[in-house]
């Protein structure tokens, strides 16, 4: 189902457009109370009543509001928060009876889960939730939405240590964005993104990329961990879709709105049809075998027949293992095929491979998911490989590599042709189709378009996604246009092993 949690703790209170758009689309609301990881013992109970009623009575006559929630992260049953949940529980009793009421969140068999270990572990370790209240990574927001709100000096000056003084001398303005400048998180943001290019020195427009591209992996898998798992995980919301400002931190969309790569990652993940391989692990030894189950999730009842296909290519993007499988849907809710293990070769070590799982409907693509599990040599050692698999361990720090985007980037080139048609523009909206093709000989990722001006916001059907050769798709855009918008817009498509192409919006 499609639903969205409003958080009261230290977000916004949402207008009434917010609730009428949720009505006309069918997007069901669950809306929290104001208290939120604190105790309340000294809260003025009269103010809270007052606040809280005028809010609900507002509220109350939407059909999206499907939930009230006392509070997040709270212990409702506390004596110092006692008084507080019987002002939320009666309130609602009173304004909502019709709505559902929870004390809290997590509570009842949920789980706020912040632990930014490897994907994978949620298939592991997290197969008895219920319900996965939370959960969700760090990552910096795009960086054209930073590059309008700090000065030239600052985002084109390569980034030092995070962490040093140098660092808060040279970047005030960039550390004010900072949603948690803490230890405890910024690091392990951090290690995510250095599988994906080499952070020593690295640029806020790479920075940007890296930590979007290691959480789109992180997102995409924690997903399809969930969504495997029913019926005894129930659902799960990622936290959090929008950040209300411009922000490092846990968001799907940026503080202008403009969506980063994990909100891509989720879009395709929730789609009532899917397709991928269920890996155990996504950090590997040479010479172990790689079980490809795959797994079909049927969200939709959909039946009849379909094909699957699954391959691998080895480092350059050669294709090594390729099978495909006709296969039934019977309206069930999740369909399972065990392919061939995959060995993985020895001239893979220290390197990424690469895993596509598509579904086509009388040849017609209709769901896809890739991935880019890694082999390492310190996995070679089976005490350190038996640690890393023996728990939740921390995410690995790659300071000489491998590094995601450098392995692309300097592997076989491909060539990718587009053009942009059915262009409307209506007030500060400009729609159209984007039509992209792969012309090289191969894969093409992440393929991403987007718009380059200030003042532009581009949303598209779908973006950071894989290409194969002689492969083409076409996509619905839309830019929001701001004040600040040039007359026509550019929208450049990019892939690290393919030129760049700027197109006019028009």
């Amino acid at each position: 189902m499609q639903l969205l949690r409003v958080w009261n703790g230290g977000g916004i209170q949402e207008t009434e457009t917010f609730y009428d758009l949720c009505d006309e689309l069918g997007i069901m609301v669950w809306q929290d109370g104001f208290p939120a990881n604190n105790q309340t013992s000294n809260w003025d109970h009269t103010v809270l009543l007052h606040q809280a009623a005028m809010n609900l009575f507002r509220m109350r006559r939407h059909p999206s509001l499907v939930i009230l929630c006392g509070g997040n992260e709270f212990n409702p049953y506390a004596a110092d928060n006692l008084a507080s949940m019987a002002v939320m529980e009666e309130l609602a009793e009173d304004l909502a009876p019709g709505v559902g009421f929870v004390r809290t969140t997590p509570d009842r068999g949920s789980a706020h889960i912040y632990t930014d270990m490897e994907p994978t572990c949620y298939r592991q370790f997290y197969k008895q939730i219920p319900f996965l209240g939370e959960s969700g990574v760090h990552s910096f927001p795009c960086f054209k939405s930073l590059r309008q709100q700090i000065s030239e000096e600052e985002f084109t000056r390569p980034l030092s240590d995070i962490f040093s003084e140098e660092f808060e001398r040279k970047n005030p303005e960039l550390r004010n964005h900072f949603c948690e400048f803490i230890p405890s998180r910024i690091p392990r943001m951090l290690s995510r993104a250095s599988a994906i290019t080499d952070i020593n020195g690295i640029s806020l427009e790479d920075l940007c990329e890296a930590t979007q591209i290691a959480s789109y992996e992180f997102y995409e898998i924690m997903i399809q961990s969930m969504r495997e798992n029913y019926p005894v995980t129930g659902g799960l919301m990622p936290w959090v879709y929008r950040r209300p400002s411009v922000a490092v931190g846990i968001q799907l969309m940026d503080g202008l709105g403009d969506p980063i790569a994990p909100y891509y990652a989720l879009k395709e993940a929730y789609k009532p049809l899917t397709v991928f391989v269920s890996l155990p692990y996504v950090t590997w030894a040479a010479g172990e075998d790689v079980p490809l189950t795959v797994r079909v999730v049927n969200g939709a009842g959909e039946t009849g027949k379909r094909r699957i296909t699954v391959r691998l290519y080895d480092p350059d993007f050669s294709e090594v293992f390729c099978d495909t499988r006709e296969i039934t849907l019977d309206g069930d809710y999740q369909t399972v095929c065990e392919l061939p293990a995959f060995r993985l070769p020895e001239s893979f070590r220290e390197k990424f491979f690469f895993v596509e799982a598509s579904l086509y409907e009388d040849g017609v693509l209709r769901a896809r998911s890739f991935c880019w599990p890694k082999v390492l040599a310190a996995m070679d050692d089976p005490d350190f490989r038996a640690k890393r698999r023996d728990g939740m361990q921390p995410n690995l720090m790659f300071e000489k590599g491998p590094w995601l985007k450098r392995q692309i980037a300097e592997g076989p080139g491909t060539h990718l042709t587009a053009s942009v048609d059915d262009c409307r523009r209506e007030g500060c909206r400009l729609s159209f189709r984007l039509t992209v093709k792969n012309d090289g000989p191969v894969p093409a990722f992440p393929v991403r378009p987007d718009t380059v001006d200030d003042g532009t916001v581009c949303a598209m059907e779908d973006s950071f996604f894989f290409l194969r050769p002689g492969e083409e798709r076409v996509l619905r855009g839309d830019v929001l246009l701001r004040d600040n918008a040039p007359e026509v817009p550019t929208l450049r498509l990019n892939a690290w092993n393919a030129p760049a192409i700027d197109l006019l919006l028009k």
